[in-house]
């Protein structure tokens, strides 16, 4: 596996160097640990600190193109990266939605108060204010008139 480096961009900001890099020599697509480790390999660093972004390897051509991230610090890693990314680069499968963290129990809802009964007069009175429904009135189209010559 040969990897040659296309571009590289120094992020001040964020502490870390972009690079877009081939990798050739390979019949298949190579496992982001081996790729990991070339990586830190070619650019003299630790291989906790890089993060691979993406590998893609076109149909019918023996060589991959991918992008990833190296870090100063372990520290500017984890808080720039995206936990599943560095799941992925250490080989740790990571469900989306669980964080790991314990959830804390609700507690049960309070029971609700009892309501008031009302007096059957009340429904009553208000049946009776209640006037019955028409039936909807027909609506009578004009004749229109005949021209007289």
């Amino acid at each position: 596996m040969q990897v040659k480096i296309l571009n590289k961009k120094v992020n001040r900001l964020l502490k870390r160097e972009e690079i877009e890099f081939t990798i050739s020599d390979t019949p298949t697509t190579p496992s982001r640990k081996k790729l990991l480790q070339k990586i830190a390999e070619t650019l003299n660093t630790k291989p906790e600190f890089v993060s691979i972004q993406k590998i893609e390897q076109p149909f019918g051509i023996q060589e991959n193109k991918a992008w990833a991230r190296v870090y100063e610090t372990r520290e500017a890693l984890e808080q720039t990266e995206s936990k599943h990314l560095m799941g992925r680069d250490r080989g740790e499968k990571v469900q989306p939605g669980k964080k790991g963290a314990k959830t804390e129990e609700k507690a049960p809802a309070p029971a609700e108060a009892p309501k008031p009964e009302e007096k059957p007069e009340a429904k009553e009175e208000s049946k009776k204010e209640e006037s019955p429904k028409e039936a909807p009135k027909e609506e009578t189209k004009p004749v229109p008139e005949e021209k007289k010559e």
